[in-house]
């Protein structure tokens, strides 16, 4: 086994082979947001920090066109410099790419072929992949220079293999991989510690106790892979059969919430579910998350599709499902204090995500550190729960006096008086609230996505 340096035992079962050795790369993190690991592209190699995405099959860097255009974000610092790159090759006629991302930021480019390499002796010496010359609203969260897509080849952009696949391919690792969180990520700020590790072709028994469960990667209809679709044009056979999704793609059992001193709330029976690394927070289907909300004495957030965007404000109500063509889910406050635990069955066996993971709050209890510094001048205010608001988000509150009002209680309140002077008086919550680190699947009434809230350690 290679380990490069990072700042659960049994042997696997029969289906799962160890023939080949294994490479464990460290991987880092901001603000436990997204995870991002060092590639190399090219000869003599270029270092990227790619962010690991099993929610998507392409890879992409930024190039140094973009740079020169003034075309990508301007937090970005790593180009891809074709022209010094000896095994650089372009693919004729040249291949476009563009996609899009569930948070609806997208990039654009063209797509080339070049050696890729994550430790020495795990290389593809002709990996495809995207050169982005120009960004629709992307937004580079910390120090990642691109994405690593960890999904399948058949939801590739351009039906290009993954960098995972070519190297199981080659022989040079099983087709399997572990992704291990260390549990101690929630405040890493600036990406500069190494939080968790990617084992290719292989997982590393040191990072877990017990008996791993394995889930099979399941099949679905179109229906069920596309619930949104115009599937008019296919025939009844075609829908009716099934075909693998593409993703990460198993089935959840059960889903239950326990609230002390309450009955068990069993939130669903089967539904679908996803893995997915580039994604922080848990998506539910729209009826499973309300009742996550309301067994949690959460309060929604929605605001009124039938308002301007200019004019739109968030409106607070009980989570109950509404009128989806009406009112658009945004997010859900909860009592930062009450030890919820949300557990999914999976392969017969229940795991377990905390209020530690489904609570969320800038300065954790106890800390010695300071909320996150809000610009005054700008109208920024910081809330209860240590969130730091700008003037923008507090023009989307739409009552700032804190009262009974059309908008009601929002959560940058008196209570503790962390709100700056902002609000004088008025009734308030009284008790500290937190954003709950759940939303609604966009993409589906049936399935979960299930990002890195669900992926920590307990």
């Amino acid at each position: 086994m290679i380990r490069l340096p990072l700042h659960q035992h049994p042997a696997p079962p029969p289906h799962v082979p160890r023939h080949l050795s294994s490479t464990s790369v460290p991987f880092t993190s901001c603000s436990d947001t997204v995870y991002f690991s060092p590639v190399t592209l090219g000869t003599p190699p270029q270092s990227f920090q790619l962010l690991l995405d099993t929610g998507s099959s392409d890879t992409w860097v930024f190039s140094s066109s973009c740079f020169a255009s003034s075309s990508c974000p301007p937090d970005v610092t790593n180009f891809f410099d074709s022209a010094s790159s000896s095994s650089f090759r372009e693919i004729h006629p040249r291949e476009s790419f563009s996609i899009s991302y569930m948070d609806g930021d997208g990039v654009s480019g063209y797509q080339a072929v070049d050696a890729l390499s994550f430790a020495p002796s795990l290389s593809v010496p002709a990996q495809t992949f995207a050169l982005i010359d120009d960004t629709d609203g992307f937004a580079v969260v910390c120090k990642e220079d691109g994405i690593l897509g960890m999904a399948f080849q058949s939801v590739s952009v351009n039906d290009v293999p993954t960098p995972l696949q070519n190297l199981a391919a080659a022989g040079l690792i099983d087709p399997v991989f572990g992704f291990y969180l260390s549990g101690n990520t929630s405040y890493t700020e600036n990406g500069d510690g190494p939080v968790g590790e990617l084992t290719l072709g292989g997982y590393d028994p040191a990072h877990f106790v017990g008996e791993l469960t394995w889930a099979p990667v399941v099949e679905r209809t179109l229906a069920q892979i596309y619930p949104d679709a115009d599937l008019s044009n296919f025939t009844a056979a075609e829908l009716a059969a099934t075909r693998p999704s593409g993703f990460w793609d198993f089935d959840i059992e059960r889903v239950h919430l326990q609230v002390p001193g309450e009955a068990l709330h069993a939130v669903s029976g089967r539904r679908a579910a996803v893995v997915d690394t580039g994604t922080s927070l848990i998506y539910a289907p729209y009826r499973d998350a309300m009742e996550i909300f309301h067994g949690m004495g959460a309060t929604c957030y929605f605001t009124d599709l039938e308002t301007s965007e200019d004019e739109r404000l968030f409106i607070p109500s009980p989570c109950f499902p509404q009128d989806r063509d009406l009112l658009q889910f945004e997010f859900a406050l909860a009592p930062c204090s009450v030890p919820v635990t949300l557990s999914f069955e999976i392969g017969g066996k229940w795991f377990d995500v905390t209020e530690r993971d489904l609570l969320y709050r800038d300065v954790p209890p106890g800390s010695e550190a300071e909320p996150v510094a809000c610009d005054e001048g700008m109208g920024g205010v910081v809330d209860c729960a240590g969130q730091c608001l700008d003037a923008d988000d507090t023009r989307w509150i739409g009552d700032r006096e804190c009262d009974s009002g059309p908008y009601g209680i929002f959560f940058n309140c008196p209570r503790f008086e962390c709100d700056q002077g902002d609000c004088g008086g008025g009734d308030c919550f009284e008790e500290e609230m937190c954003f709950v680190q759940v939303s609604v699947n966009g993409f589906g009434d049936e399935s979960y996505l299930l990002g890195d809230v669900f992926m920590r350690p307990v």
